[in-house]
């Protein structure tokens, strides 16, 4: 096997495309790059903000996310979820949460708009675990394999699992009731 250096776009290009070919929860560690019948071994570099925050849109397209005002959203006839990545002036990072509004709660039906990303409080939010913080600091020297590696984990792991639960409102009872979120004390009044 040959092993062929690519520059960070083509490497980019590459990953992108197996991307769209592959279900992100089965996407494996290894990336090959297929050309002319023979395989290369992608040589993996570290990734710009850009290209993470490409990535990270594709993934969670993948996933059954919408693409809106920056972030990403997935609703329900009870709830409506986004997924934020805030870049701080001061520091090469990302803020990743992950907002839910309940619509109907405190008398007011949310719809689609930059209001959910960038004003409106949300009755739930939630940071990812701290084992993926280095996921999202780019002040931290992390290569494409490893980044993506744990980009996916973070997915399967935590998005989606929670994600599925709070979409509705017997969901974010049960996770509630389980401790593994905190609900302000006037949401969960209202929960129940």
């Amino acid at each position: 096997m040959k092993s062929l250096k690519l520059s960070k776009f083509q490497t980019f290009l590459c990953l992108e495309e197996k991307l769209n070919q592959f279900d992100v929860v089965r996407f494996r560690e290894e990336i090959y790059f297929l050309r002319n019948h023979n395989y290369y071994d992608v040589i993996m570099r570290d990734m710009t903000k850009g290209e993470f925050e490409k990535i990270f849109s594709e993934i969670a397209e993948l996933n059954g996310f919408k693409s809106a005002f920056g972030g990403w959203v997935k609703k329900s006839n009870e709830c409506i979820v986004t997924l934020n990545l805030l870049k701080p002036a001061y520091k090469d990072f990302y803020h990743f949460s992950i907002k839910v509004f309940v619509q109907g709660l405190t008398g007011k039906e949310y719809s689609l708009s930059d209001s959910l990303f960038k004003k409106d409080f949300s009755h739930l939010t939630l940071n990812g675990p701290r084992e993926y913080n280095s996921l999202f600091d780019f002040d931290m020297s992390m290569n494409d394999k490893d980044r993506l590696c744990i980009l996916r984990n973070l997915f399967s792991d935590f998005i989606m699992p929670v994600t599925e639960k709070v979409l509705s409102k017997s969901g974010i009872r049960e996770l509630s009731k389980r401790g593994s979120i905190q609900l302000l004390p006037i949401v969960k009044a209202i929960l129940g």
